[in-house]
Formats: C-alpha cells, sequence, structure tokens
C-alpha cells in the first residue's frame, strides 16, 4: 500500500524497539517494504502508549490519530485500504 498511495501523500512508518539496523535491513529485502523504519522506537511506543504489537495508528494530513487496530492479518487489508482512501480523501 506505501507504493500505491506514496502519490497522494501516504506515509508509513514501522517503529522497531529492539532490532539492529542490519536485521531490518534484511528483513525490508525479504519483503520488498517500502516504508520507514524508526530504530529504537521505545520512545514512541511510550508516547502513544502501544501496549501490544502490531499496532497501526492511522493519522490524518493534520496530525490527528483517527483510528486505532490491534493486530494484523491478511483479512484486514481491505479495511485497512478503506481507512486511507477516507484519509486521503479528505
Amino acid at each position: 500500500m506505501a507504493e500505491k498511495y506514496r502519490d497522494r501523500g501516504l506515509v508509513i512508518l514501522a517503529v522497531n524497539l529492539a532490532d539492529t539496523e542490519a536485521a531490518i535491513s534484511s528483513f525490508k529485502s525479504q519483503g520488498d517494504l517500502q516504508q520507514r523504519f524508526l530504530l529504537n522506537g521505545a520512545g514512541v511506543a511510550r508516547e502513544y502508549k502501544v501496549d501490544s504489537f502490531p499496532r497501526s495508528f492511522y493519522i490524518d494530513r493534520e496530525g490527528v490519530v483517527r483510528a486505532i487496530v490491534k493486530g494484523f492479518s491478511p483479512s484486514m487489508l481491505p479495511e485497512m485500504e478503506s481507512r486511507i482512501e477516507g484519509l486521503l480523501s479528505s
């Protein structure tokens, strides 16, 4: 989705708490991932009160958190895309 919506302003940030930069580079290359990764993200996790992983935050263009979703499964992709479309259209 990062690639599909990039031109419309979508930014995806993955927050990592413990892995090394080398481990993340290896992970990204295996899945051809395009999003940015933040290393040592414990402060970000505390700020957003993250208590489980994965967690998705949908933040609008003004920086307002519009939705928080716990977990992930491929069956959630249509809902994720719908949320993204809504935020990019507003």
